[in-house]
């Protein structure tokens, strides 16, 4: 990638100093959401930032993108001391962010996407126009958006028509026509396989070449290994170490985040387990979905579900994963099927039929389907089922506030208090809440579609604790995905998408683990969901 916009990033010296945040910090409502932090980046290097939900990792991301000012501390940008007052003055330096939600509009074009709101690099002209020219814009971009796999074109196309890993790449391609010497990286492997995965971090060795320093926020350590130079690793609010990850091993990581928790989270999970009522005579059927049809996107798709069952559902990016689970909610209208819901027969044409039938899910995307981000955590929970908080035919402040308090109790959410607007609230901590609003209407049946994307491991040993603890209760349970890791060791029974159509299912998963090993499952499942062998 030899373009003009990177001849000053690419002569800058290799290994030098070209971030220096010091003494950063900053309360929100009497909460000390950083005290006193450090970070020191140098140019050229991929430079992993850790911790768990609610460490500081987002607020120290949003001083740097000029998104909100430190009460305290200093800044250094090659050596000189700057003041980051808004996202412009932080471009002006040099420093892009890529958010873990895509903030694409799917209507659209790439080419729009990627320079709206930057139209001023095309209209730098001596006489100044409203007036934009594409090809122009077309040109400027054209050889950074091919070394990131995005095509001539492409570029003209609705940027909704693609998948993740594409609108990943034009996210970065958009970044990078500002002519970064930063490059901010929250979370960018979320929603992405694993062969995606691979590709993206090829992209990020490309601007490692170039000379860009990339601050990389990440909760799936095991991608650290290999690819990071360098990781800070905060815990509650602070920095508590710079270190080399060439020097330290997955448990250090986890000690250096966790603290205490750490032994808890490094003793991974027994696959021997029994679910809920998985292997009982007992058992009784609470879904049964027949020939769910929907044109050019589900092919007569037909399972049942048990109670106390945990079942997987695998597939590649675009097998119909998301799509049959939003059919099953009502949320998209089919051509044809039928459902039986504990034994009533029929359609599900709008969500609140799903839930008056029982049914609650837990949503891929929180930002877009997950949050309402002027709520607070009171109303976010209750307002799923609001009849649980009247009083003589009246909403109860009193009700409201006990109801949340309950569930930030029994899940730990990290909050100042019960009325906190759930957008100041991390990543992991949302998902918590969304959880309990589908729990305030007493499911029988719970959805969780990408459960643990982008939350730290502690977060992730809860929630997967509270899947197995549902099942454990009679509860019926579909999870969605993308790592096959923790599909694998969650799900009873895993059915397999390829194209909208069923390919393939595992029965009792904990047993094959047992008699066959974790690899052969895995193996069966990436060759029924791709038909390659591997």
């Amino acid at each position: 990638m030899q373009d003009n916009a990177f001849a000053e990033v690419s002569s800058l010296k290799a290994g030098s100093q070209i971030l220096k945040m010091s003494h950063i910090s900053k309360r929100y409502q009497g909460v000390q959401a950083l005290d006193k932090v450090e970070l020191d980046v140098r140019s050229g290097e991929i430079h992993a930032l850790l911790g768990g939900n609610g460490a500081g990792k987002s607020t120290l991301l949003k001083i740097l993108s000029g998104l909100t000012n430190p009460d305290e501390g200093t800044i250094f940008f090659h050596g000189q001391r700057v003041a980051i007052e808004s996202p412009r003055s932080a471009q002006e330096l040099g420093i892009s962010m890529i958010h873990q939600e895509l903030s694409i509009i799917p209507d659209l074009s790439v080419l729009e996407n990627i320079f709206l709101g930057q139209e001023r690099l095309i209209t730098q002209r001596k006489s100044w126009s409203p007036w934009v020219n594409r090809r122009e814009m077309a040109e400027k971009v054209r050889s950074v958006a091919t070394e990131f796999g995005i095509t001539e074109e492409e570029l003209w196309r609705p940027a909704g028509e693609f998948g993740a890993l594409k609108k990943r790449s034009i996210e970065i391609v958009k970044a990078l026509v500002v002519r970064p010497k930063i490059l901010i990286l929250d979370e960018p492997t979320s929603g992405l396989e694993e062969h995606e995965k691979e590709l993206l971090f090829g992209h990020m060795r490309s601007l490692q070449r170039l000379g860009v320093a990339l601050i990389w926020v990440t909760h799936h350590l095991d991608e650290v290994f290999g690819l990071a130079d360098t990781a800070t690793i905060m815990r509650d609010g602070k920095s508590v170490a710079q270190t080399s990850i060439e020097g330290i091993n997955l448990n250090d990581l986890i000690s250096l985040m966790f603290g205490s928790q750490a032994a808890a989270l490094i003793e991974q999970p027994k696959i021997d387990r029994t679910a809920g009522k998985a292997g009982s005579k007992e058992r009784f059927k609470t879904l049964e979905v027949v020939g769910f049809k929907r044109e050019g996107v589900l092919k007569d798709i037909s399972f049942d579900l048990w109670d106390g069952e945990i079942l997987g559902i695998a597939g590649l990016a675009g097998a119909g994963r998301t799509e049959l689970m939003r059919a099953l909610m009502g949320i998209d209208k089919l051509d044809s099927g039928s459902i039986n819901v504990f034994g009533k027969i029929g359609k599900i044409g709008h969500p609140e039929k799903a839930y008056e039938l029982g049914i609650a899910m837990v949503p891929e995307d929180r930002k877009v389907l997950g949050i309402l981000s002027e709520f607070s955590i009171e109303k976010s929970i209750s307002i799923s089922k609001l009849v649980n908080v009247l009083k003589k035919g009246f909403l109860s402040a009193k009700k409201e506030k006990d109801l949340a308090s309950e569930f930030i109790s029994k899940f730990s959410i990290k909050t100042p208090n019960s009325r906190e607007k759930i957008r100041n609230l991390s990543g992991g901590n949302q998902q918590k809440v969304i959880i309990s609003r589908c729990l305030n209407t007493n499911p029988r049946i719970l959805i969780f579609d990408e459960p643990t994307q982008g939350i730290d491991i502690a977060s992730k040993v809860e929630v997967h604790k509270l899947i197995r603890e549902l099942a454990a209760a009679g509860k019926s349970v579909i999870v969605i995905a993308s790592e096959l890791n923790e599909l694998i060791r969650l799900s009873d029974r895993i059915i397999i998408l390829r194209e909208g159509s069923i390919v393939g299912e595992l029965e009792s998963v904990p047993e094959r683990i047992q008699i066959n090993g974790y690899e052969v499952v895995e193996q069966d499942i990436l060759y029924k969901s791709s038909r390659v062998k591997v």
